[in-house]
């Protein structure tokens, strides 16, 4: 499914950045063993983890070198996950050049994140197949083509106050264009569809400016991911520490918000906003019928 987005054409859509439903999400778990894991197996170790007694759906697998296929629903997940097993195939040589060898098995988990924080989604989704499978050295995301390995997920999706960085979602690729050497690069973004965004990409790029093109479109891919907060859900958010910090209209407005009650400093002004520049109307009339003395002292206040 493609959801591009060419910023160097502009944008005319009322809303580019976000599309529904977003592509699903895949992540392979390699397993070794000459026997491949089971269903019984792999639902227990889920159950184990999640504490749930799990809704379990069952299914003739729709591909035949799939094993076996199930569906279910977890709390946590804001969509119901698929499960199933695949020899290793044309992903053995590939998982033998990152993991080593002996890693004949997938098992594949497939879900579909939340476009409103799809991060979280990832999060809960990667500690879940982690736990089930605890002797699998990494994880495989086909969506962004990283190789999760185990320490690293232990470090940043295990954490209590951090988050893995927004990256992991996606990643950027450049392409070349063999036909005609001199009509610059293709660099895009991989991942962002299944986050529910529009994939970004740079078309006829320099070469020597292909560093600053891909600092943007990471920037771009980032902020595509920021979350959208209503006004009214800010105050609980910084109450709770959902969000560290806001950045609202100005004193007056932060004020009537109640934001010092959850704030413990106040920066003013923002670095992006030193000053407002503002415009006055007067009804001439009315600024006729004046004083002179008057006129004056409005004129001088204005400017």
């Amino acid at each position: 499914m493609a959801h591009a987005l060419d910023i160097l054409d502009g944008i005319e859509e009322p809303s580019p950045w976000r599309f529904t439903p977003p592509d699903p999400t895949v992540l392979l778990v390699p397993c070794s063993g000459n026997e491949h894991p089971t269903l019984e197996g792999v639902l227990q170790s889920i159950a184990d983890f999640t504490g749930q007694d799990l809704g379990v759906q069952s299914a003739e697998p729709p591909e035949e070198d799939m094993l076996w296929f199930a569906g279910c629903t977890i709390d946590g997940l804001t969509e119901p996950i698929t499960v199933w097993c695949q020899p290793a195939g044309d992903l053995e040589e590939h998982a033998h050049a990152v993991i080593g060898t002996g890693h004949e098995w997938f098992v594949a988990i497939q879900t579909v994140l939340s476009t409103d924080d799809p991060m979280t989604s990832y999060i809960n989704l990667v500690r879940l197949i982690t736990a089930s499978i605890p002797d699998a050295p990494a994880i495989l995301d086909p969506g962004s083509g990283h190789w999760l390995e185990r320490d690293w997920i232990e470090a940043e999706f295990f954490h209590d106050t951090l988050e893995p960085p927004e990256d992991v979602l996606w990643r950027l690729e450049v392409i070349e264009d063999e036909c005609a050497a001199d009509a610059g690069r293709w660099i895009r973004t991989v991942g962002l569809s299944r986050c529910g965004r529009a994939e970004l990409e740079c078309t006829n790029v320099p070469e020597n400016r292909t560093e600053q093109a891909l600092d943007l479109l990471a920037g771009l891919a980032a902020l595509s991911l920021e979350l959208n907060l209503p006004g009214g859900e800010i105050f609980p958010s910084l109450q709770s520490g959902a969000i560290d910090a806001t950045e609202w209209v100005g004193p007056w407005h932060d004020l009537a918000f109640g934001f010092y009650k959850a704030a413990k400093n106040y920066y003013y002004p923002g670095f992006h906003e030193p000053g407002t520049v503002a415009s006055v109307g007067i009804n001439k009339t009315l600024f006729d019928s004046l004083d002179k003395d008057m006129q004056q002292l409005i004129q001088v206040v204005i400017e």
